[in-house]
């Protein structure tokens, strides 16, 4: 959800993380797929100045409940039933 502009460098996508009291560095590397998906996300909101790949209207990245939410919607407006958006709230 985090994901910095900065973060996408040659290789892929920087992505750190917090294990047990350590922090790890690991990078996605970079598939035609993922590269289309970056694309498309980074012209969604090009009049938003943002230091974030993904997020809102006022350029912070989105919160794992509002991400959350906005599935619940989507997936009600769609009328699929049985379907759920698994994740850790990081709070």
């Amino acid at each position: 959800l985090k994901v910095r502009l900065a973060d996408l460098v040659e290789e892929g996508i920087l992505i750190e993380q917090e294990k047990s009291g350590k922090r790890v560095r690991l990078v996605i590397a970079w598939n035609d797929s993922l590269r289309s998906v970056v694309q498309k996300v980074r012209e969604l909101d090009r009049d938003i100045a943002s230091l974030y790949l993904c997020h809102g209207r006022g350029g912070k990245p989105y919160t794992y409940n509002g991400i959350s939410a906005m599935f619940r919607r989507s997936v009600k407006k769609k009328g699929i039933e049985d379907l759920h958006f698994h994740g850790q709230d990081p709070n």
